[in-house]
């Protein structure tokens, strides 16, 4: 039953792929980095999103995530944990928006807790998510802040 979901789940992308490839040209391929302390979240993440991306990078905290965005200012979208420790996703979007206005970042969290997301918005992040990621919902969001394209 898992494989024939996870067939017909591939037939979608690629079905939605070809169609905007084909309507809109070719799509940016993104630099992407997971700022996530949970490996196995991050790499998740990284397979769901390897049809839109040539380089996935990760940290494992937001201090390590601060230095990667500094090395790299043609990041793309960054998808950020809120809780980890050594530095928490606040933070990290503070001190990220310091010398990048411009990289969208989404924060991303198993805690649901308004208060939590609005203080990640008002940190300066474009988008939030919950876990465990929906994948229509993530492509929708990549899609409103990244693509534009009106579907």
């Amino acid at each position: 039953m898992a494989h024939a979901f996870y067939f017909l789940w591939l037939v979608g992308i690629f079905s939605l792929l070809i169609y905007l490839t084909y309507k809109y040209g070719k799509l940016k391929r993104l630099k992407i980095l997971i700022i996530d302390d949970d490996e196995t979240a991050g790499l998740f993440l990284s397979i769901i999103l390897e049809h839109l991306t040539d380089e996935v990078l990760f940290a494992k905290d937001g201090l390590e995530g601060v230095n990667i965005c500094k090395s790299n200012p043609d990041i793309d979208l960054i998808f950020m944990d809120i809780c980890m420790p050594n530095m928490n996703g606040i933070d990290t979007t503070k001190k990220i928006r310091n010398f990048n206005k411009t990289v969208k970042i989404i924060a991303e969290s198993s805690i649901i807790d308004n208060k939590l997301v609005d203080d990640m918005i008002k940190a300066g992040c474009d988008g939030y998510i919950s876990k465990p990621i929906n994948n229509n919902i993530l492509y929708k969001l990549i899609n409103k802040l990244i693509y534009k394209i009106k579907l």
